[in-house]
């Protein structure tokens, strides 16, 4: 019975481990450097800004061919829309943008793209 128990909690600390993992991520814009940290959990991406002091939480939408695909509604006065983004798992590129809502003469936002390193 001790040996089930402890290969349960095993079990669950190791799959706890490979789900949840933090990223240090970069991008350029206007020639400014920004950094920001990703942490992803079984069903949701937690961005914080090292750059701004902001947090966001993003629903994981969906994993396909290794590419993580999360993204949050935006409410920002007549910009508003929904932030889309893409991290490849494997190279850690990502991808994003704002794609605003359909009454708003601007389409969408900017596309920012860069890289992530694991920070644990």
């Amino acid at each position: 019975m001790k040996k089930l128990l402890f290969f349960i909690l095993f079990t669950l600390l190791i799959c706890n481990k490979l789900m949840a993992y933090e990223l240090s991520c970069s991008y350029k814009w206007k020639e400014e450097i920004r950094h920001f940290f990703m942490d992803i959990k079984k069903d949701k991406v937690t961005s914080k800004s090292s750059t701004y002091d902001i947090i966001t939480d993003a629903n994981i939408i969906k994993e396909i061919n290794n590419h993580l695909y999360f993204g949050l509604p935006v409410v920002s006065g007549e910009n508003s829309g929904y932030r889309l983004s893409i991290l490849d798992k494997e190279t850690l590129k990502f991808r994003e943008m704002v794609l605003h809502d359909p009454n708003n003469k601007v389409e969408r936002s900017a596309v920012i793209q860069g890289n992530c390193y694991k920070a644990n």
